[in-house]
């Protein structure tokens, strides 16, 4: 009988797409949990057939994939310019990696020139071993929690076999700092919300496609949204309605890090997320506790282009 918690995930940059960079349960664990795992996602043709008598024909399954779904702590890695250990997975939802020494790691989404995973899903003695893998996230950033990303991979088919789990390294995944008061920051448009729920989609549009002369997985769009559920202001204080209404776009700055004391925070703890030109939906007021709230729709807009959000650890 196999056990579902006895599961591990490996996650490595492919050098060459598609073919299998070999991750290894040393260098290239990956810390998850709520794994959704399809071993075999497909299309299906229904071969409807007189035969005199009733019931179905066979079906065939076309275009034959695999998705990965789990959750990933965010935390910095204890170094203003170190690589988090969960840096690969961004770099496989189309964002380029950028290390500036002794300052910081920032990753910022591109269009073109994209980068691949292979993905080992060990589960309990079975391994499904991925190549070609790209996919798409969410963040959520919300107060009384723990900062997370929810990835969701797909790859190309390969069929499940018997190989005993890794030991899977995970320390270099470190425990994460709650949101709240002390630790996180966000200011909308310029204005510094009391928020209680923050969240972004990527939403990036993966596509399978396994027809003659080509079988791919490849990122077709990005369309980021988010949302963000604050104590509602007086007008005087920040009139959402009125730049909902005007289209108006502007910045959108949140900061999770350790208070160093003196008012800022503590290199190597800190994870940021800017986003240049944010326009906003119609809010919905809601209460929280007998106070009046707002949950304000966020679209992700490109400024210069390829920067509508930028991810940094520092």
């Amino acid at each position: 009988m196999l056990k579902s918690n006895n599961s591990i995930i490996l996650a490595k940059v492919e050098t060459t797409s598609g073919t299998d960079a070999i991750p290894t349960g040393a260098a290239n664990a990956i810390q998850v949990s709520n794994i959704e795992h399809t071993p075999i996602a497909s299309d299906t043709v229904d071969l409807p057939r007189n035969t005199g008598y009733f019931g179905h024909g066979p079906q065939l399954l076309i275009n034959k994939r695999v998705t990965i779904a789990f959750d990933v702590e965010v935390s910095a890695a204890g170094a203003a310019d170190t690589v988090p250990a969960w840096a690969p997975l961004l770099r496989g939802c189309l964002f380029n990696e950028t290390v500036t020494v002794g300052t910081s790691v920032s990753w910022s989404p591109i269009t073109n020139n994209a980068e691949t995973l292979t993905i080992y899903v060990y589960r309990d003695g079975v391994v499904q071993k991925l190549v070609g893998c790209q996919g798409t996230f969410t963040l959520t950033l919300s107060a009384g929690g723990a900062p997370s990303f929810r990835y969701t991979f797909t790859g190309s088919y390969a069929g499940p076999s018997d190989e005993a789990n890794p030991t899977a390294a995970l320390s270099a995944f470190r425990t994460p700092l709650a949101v709240d008061f002390t630790n996180a920051t966000l200011a909308i448009h310029g204005y510094d919300v009391v928020c209680n729920e923050f969240s972004i989609d990527i939403a990036n549009a993966v596509t399978s496609t396994d027809i003659i002369g080509s079988n791919d997985i490849v990122i077709s769009e990005r369309a980021p949204v988010g949302s963000a559920t604050i104590d509602y202001t007086t007008v005087a204080d920040k009139n959402w309605i009125d730049i909902a209404r005007a289209a108006t776009g502007g910045p959108l700055a949140f900061v999770l890090g350790e208070s160093d004391g003196s008012g800022g925070r503590t290199a190597g703890t800190i994870f940021k997320v800017d986003c240049p030109n944010i326009s906003l939906g119609a809010p919905t007021f809601g209460d929280r506790d007998g106070i009046l709230t707002a949950t304000i729709p966020l679209r992700l807009v490109p400024d210069a282009g390829n920067d509508e959000i930028i991810i940094t650890t520092q």
